[in-house]
């Protein structure tokens, strides 16, 4: 699966280098060396009981990192000017 999450996202860097848009030097991976894919969670959408399993499963898929809260700012931020950050301190400590 992981091979051919590579090959779809080097296919993408490739056909849009050599599409209208600018062309960028990328690091490719070296043969052997994975190349970094990562994930998009939500924890704020699961129990909290099952943070730490999803996080240990995405580690054995092999995902390198993990993208939190991108659409959560009202529960970072219930009302102006206080934070709450607790949830996703407890997330991110797993």
């Amino acid at each position: 699966m992981i091979r051919i999450l590579q090959a779809l996202l080097i296919g993408t860097i490739i056909s849009t280098a050599a599409g209208s848009v600018q062309a960028q030097s990328f690091d490719l991976p070296l043969p052997g060396k994975p190349f970094p894919v990562g994930i998009n969670y939500y924890p704020e959408h699961r129990q909290p009981t099952q943070w730490e399993r999803d996080i240990k499963r995405f580690s054995e898929l092999g995902f390198g990192f993990t993208h939190y809260a991108e659409f959560e700012w009202s529960k970072l931020e219930p009302e102006e000017g206080r934070y709450e950050f607790d949830w996703l301190d407890s997330c991110l400590e797993l």
